[in-house]
């Protein structure tokens, strides 16, 4: 029987739900039936029925869907439609029940509101929510929003206006306020009112004095050079010999002894007698000083006469006498000063005599006050002559009487430079004659092709040198020009810009030989370096070669490489700036060595700015050497050809 129960049900459950009601209408499974959806519920179309929420609405029946309750309304009923919000009331909001109040201080006249209410505007007072503002009346003020009240003006302010927004107006100065609701009245003659929101002027002090209405400011003080006995009359001027410094005074002063006043009316103290004049009268004029007096001090009756040593030669002095200047002797006190005669000078102001110079000085003008120091190569037997030049063996240092030879085993690069000792360094010695193996093998020709891999050839196919390794060095060495005589008469000694480094210049045809070969050199010194690394290169090269060795050892220490630079008879490669440059960058070696008179050690000449680098090691014979003091280019008299050829270079011991 259950069962049988059970089957039943569900065959009226599938009946039941096998009826599909349209939208707008919902199923009643009590009678089986479709029924139009009530007001205040939706049906969508799937036999069901839901009530609208709260602050949602469905005013008719029938509805598929429930209705949003509208900013501006309230929604008491779910199946009534929405009522506007009433004045004082306003809804920002969808889907509420009921409307909000305006705050106190705001207002709304207008039905279905869905903003804030609108804020109590300045100068205006709001007492009901649904009402206008209302204008402040005169006397009164809001300078803030959403008050329901005006405000009175202050003791001192006043207000002409309705509706006014800002703080009443504040009593202006000159003027006295007895009502807030009146205009300010002028303060009369005689009174005055510097400040602001007073309701009374005040009168003019004693010394004071004022002829106007409605003043601001405080009464005119009885002005300097005046005396002023009435508040309401205009000042007096002091009298001639009299005067008033000081304001709001009602008598004048009179001109103290040594004081003079020739004015009306004056304002500040009688005239000081000058300095430079001498003053008997109070009422007169001062008197100048006469020459060879002065007067420093004023309000005085006479005159000083200068000092000894002192002179003067105008009137009427204000100040102290000249003091007879440096460079000049001065006998009398109103005479010119005579100037020191040559060979003498005065370094002393306010002396009667010249000084003559000390031994080793000279001075070859009038009016001196110093003697110069005889320079070092000169001589200087009299104060009064020229410095004379010490010949050649000769040398002076400053200030010397006369020239000493060159003292025997020693070496004078210049009359100025101190003699200087053979050089004993056996090491630097050996190291020299060694690399200048390699400078004069430059010049080889030989037809050899393993030696041809080496060499250094530019596109003329001319040979400037070779690169090669041996005994764990890397050997750099460039060769010279076989007629050096023709290079040094033909030469022309234009400069260009060396890259490298700012303001330097160098040589236009020594930069112009190595730029031919500098491609081949660093490719080389490269493939050596990395077959042997950490190599030590020794660059070198003898005249033009030497130039060119300096070119590429400055640019290979630059590289990184641990570079020694030795040259034989190199000319000058390039200006000051480049010559320091090359000291600072080379990190090894820096050395020229030149011998005897070599001509190309002294070209290009220094006269158009060319300058040696690295330190000179001079030899004056084959095994005799001097090693000169770093950073000195001496101005060198070296005209012999002879002397600059490698064979001289190659036999140095």
């Amino acid at each position: 029987m259950k069962f049988r129960a059970l089957l039943l049900c569900l065959i009226l459950i599938k009946q039941a739900f096998s009826l599909s009601c349209p939208a707008g209408s919902y199923f009643s499974s009590y009678s089986n039936k479709c029924y139009t959806c009530p007001a205040g519920s939706s049906c969508v179309g799937d036999n069901s029925r839901v009530r609208c929420k709260s602050g949602y609405y469905a005013e008719n029946p029938g509805s598929t869907s429930c209705k949003i309750c509208p900013a501006g309304h309230k929604c008491y009923y779910t199946d009534d439609a929405p009522v506007e919000c009433s004045k004082g009331y306003y809804q920002d909001q969808t889907g509420q029940g009921s409307c909000k109040r305006c705050s106190s201080g705001e207002y709304n006249i207008q039905t279905g509101r869905s903003t804030k209410c609108d804020i109590c505007p300045v100068g205006h007072g709001c007492w009901y929510i649904d009402g206008a503002p209302v204008k402040c009346s005169k006397g009164y003020y809001q300078d803030l929003p959403g008050k329901t009240s005006c405000k009175r003006c202050s003791s001192g302010e006043y207000n002409i206006q309705t509706g006014r927004s800002t703080k009443c107006d504040i009593c202006p100065v000159g003027h006295g306020c007895w009502y807030i609701g009146q205009e300010p009245v002028k303060c009369s003659k005689g009174y005055y009112q510097d400040l602001p929101g007073q309701i009374s002027c005040k009168r003019c002090s004693s010394g004071e004095y004022n002829i106007q209405t409605g003043r601001s400011t405080k009464c005119d003080i009885c002005p300097v050079g005046h005396g002023c006995w009435y508040i309401g009359q205009e000042p007096v001027k002091c009298s001639k010999g009299y005067y008033q410094d000081l304001p709001g005074q009602i008598s004048c002063k009179r001109c103290s002894s040594g004081e003079y006043s020739i004015q009306t009316g004056r304002s500040t103290k009688c005239d000081i007698c000058p300095a430079g004049h001498a003053c008997w009268y109070r009422n007169r004029e001062p008197g100048k000083c006469s020459k060879g007096y002065y007067q420093d001090f004023p309000g005085k009756t006479s005159c000083k006469r200068c000092s000894s040593g002192e002179y003067n030669i105008q009137t009427g002095r204000s100040t102290k006498c000249d003091i007879c200047p440096v460079g000049h002797a001065c006998w009398y006190r109103n005479r010119e000063p005579a100037k020191c005669s040559k060979g003498y000078y005065q370094d002393l102001p306010g002396q009667t005599s010249c000084k003559r110079c000390k031994g080793g000085q000279y001075n070859l003008q009038t009016g001196s006050t110093t003697c110069e120091s005889c320079p070092a190569g000169s001589k200087c037997p009299n104060a009064d002559k020229i410095p004379q030049p010490c010949g050649e063996g000769k040398y002076s240092s400053a200030e010397s009487l006369k020239c000493s030879p060159c003292p025997s085993g020693t070496f004078c690069p210049s009359p100025s430079s101190l003699p200087i000792a053979p050089n004993n360094d056996t090491l630097l010695k050996s190291k020299i004659h060694n690399v200048a193996k390699y400078a004069a093998e430059a010049y080889q020709n030989k037809n050899d092709s393993a030696l041809n891999s080496l060499r250094l050839i530019d596109s003329d196919n001319k040979v400037h040198g070779f690169v090669k390794y041996k005994g764990k060095t890397i050997i750099v060495s460039f060769r010279g020009t076989v007629d050096t005589k023709g290079w040094i008469n033909n030469a022309k000694f234009l400069k260009r810009d060396y890259q490298s480094c700012k303001g330097c210049k160098v040589h236009t045809g020594f930069s112009t030989f190595y730029n031919s070969v500098q491609m081949q050199l660093l490719a080389k010194v490269s493939a050596f370096s990395h077959a042997h690394p950490n190599s030590k290169v020794i660059v070198t090269g003898h005249s033009l070669g030497g130039a060119l060795a300096t070119l590429a050892a400055v640019e290979l220490a630059k590289a990184g490489y641990n570079t020694d630079l030795i040259t034989y008879g190199s000319p000058r490669v390039g200006n000051k700036q480049f010559s320091e440059y090359v000291d600072k960058t080379m990190n090894g070696l820096n050395l020229r060595v030149t011998y005897k008179k070599d001509i190309v050690t002294a070209s290009p000449p220094q006269s158009i700015g060319y300058w040696h680098v690295g330190r000179e090691m001079h030899y004056t014979d084959l095994n005799t050497g001097y090693k000169l003091p770093p950073k000195i280019d001496v101005n060198y008299n070296r005209l012999n050809f002879g002397d600059h050829k490698m064979v001289n270079y190659e036999k140095l011991n």
